[in-house]
């Protein structure tokens, strides 16, 4: 006769089993919460800045510390970040994190010691998306121009909204009396990603003459098709830095624009 086993065997072994599978199933959802918290803490993105030493653009020895701002529909104050320029260095390096999932425009500002108006600007505007960790290159630029020339000049941040779904890139290009304003290469530009969910791009424009001004800012699809199209004049001042917001108006059928609504800030 073979022995019985105790039923209170068969419940331990049951009641063990039960709980391997709690472990393994709240496991899964630590691990799924912490996935979650990480995406939703935002992304990063590493910001290298460069300080010139050609074309007689070199930023002074005097520069003592560098702000960075952050520019989405508007400026992010919680991400705004101060730091201390290592003596006689040409580049620094700063990570931010926490940023959110969208087309963000960097901002960056050298002062000296007690310079209340920054002495070099640049900017790079950059997608940040989920998993990847952004490289932002920038390289500053004396404010106002060059040498001579920073008594008639600004700079402008332009804010392009209403972005319409589709869209593969978003261009800007800035006229003065008709004129267009050579920009150093192509005129600026931004690329969007096909997951965009974001309806703004912003830019920054570290040296435009000091005057009326008219802003032009176009959206094309992966065909390279004009899609939306908007302008906005602005009166650029000296040694300001202007705020202007551009309202793409897409394409009616037919290929034509309707008119576009502007105002002025």
């Amino acid at each position: 006769m073979q022995p019985q086993k105790s039923p209170f065997s068969w419940r331990g072994a049951l009641a063990l089993a039960t709980l391997c599978l709690l472990g393994t199933i709240l496991g899964c959802g630590s691990a799924r919460r912490a996935a979650d918290s990480s995406a939703a803490a935002g992304g990063s993105a590493v910001i290298a800045i460069t300080w010139p030493e050609t074309e007689g653009r070199v930023i002074p020895a005097e520069t003592k510390r560098i702000v960075i701002r952050v520019v989405g529909e508007s400026e992010l104050p919680h991400l705004r970040k101060e730091v201390v320029r290592t003596p006689g260095s040409t580049k620094e390096s700063v990570t931010l994190e926490g940023l959110p999932f969208q087309s963000l425009l960097f901002l960056v500002e050298a002062y000296g010691e007690a310079a209340q108006t920054p002495i070099a600007l640049g900017g790079r505007t950059v997608e940040i998306q989920r998993g990847v960790r952004a490289s932002v290159d920038i390289t500053l630029v004396e404010n106002g121009g060059k040498a001579g020339e920073i008594a008639s000049k600004g700079s402008a941040v332009v804010l392009v909204r209403d972005v319409p779904p589709g869209t593969s890139h978003v261009s800007l290009r800035v006229l003065q009396n008709g004129q267009v304003i050579p920009n150093e290469g192509e005129p600026p530009s931004i690329s969007l990603s096909d997951a965009k969910t974001f309806t703004t791009v912003p830019f920054f424009l570290p040296s435009l003459p000091a005057t009326a001004l008219l802003f032009q800012a176009t959206a094309f699809n992966s065909a390279g098709t004009a899609i939306a199209q908007g302008s906005r004049s602005a009166t650029i001042d000296p040694l300001t830095e202007a705020l202007v917001t551009v309202a793409l108006v897409t394409s009616q059928p037919g290929g034509g624009m309707s008119p576009v609504r502007a105002s002025r800030q």
